[in-house]
């Protein structure tokens, strides 16, 4: 029973559930391969972090295609809010991670979704 969504509540999703909990669910797996005891699990982790990070830069550029074809004021501006307030929610430390780009920028860009997935170190 899936209905019509809103673009709103299609970025907001894909912002909460992608852009962010992907990016740290990515750091989250190369702080556990680098805490890892065996080769194995290392690149375990490693395989699990670059997976993660895919999945982010998709929800990157999913925001940025619906930014891009809403060509709304209000839904951008709306998307900056929200992601500020995420950001701003996150840790020192897990706002890092999420990316200074990321947390800076209007709008998702390929520079932004790349220093997201670089996963700075805190």
């Amino acid at each position: 029973p899936f209905g019509p969504v809103d673009a709103w509540t299609l970025l907001e999703d894909v912002l909460v559930g992608g852009c962010v909990g992907e990016t740290l669910a990515a750091a989250r797996a190369c702080d556990d391969a680098q805490r890892a005891p065996s080769a194995g699990l290392r690149a375990h982790f490693q395989t699990i972090a670059e997976d993660e990070a895919k999945h982010a830069a998709l929800a990157y550029r999913t925001c940025s295609w619906l930014l891009d074809r809403e060509r709304d004021r209000t839904l951008s501006h709306r998307f900056a809010a929200r992601r500020d307030e995420l950001v701003g929610a996150l840790s020192p430390a897990a706002a890092r991670r999420v990316g200074r780009a990321a947390a800076t920028s209007t709008r998702p860009t390929p520079a932004t979704r790349s220093s997201t997935v670089l996963l700075a170190r805190p």
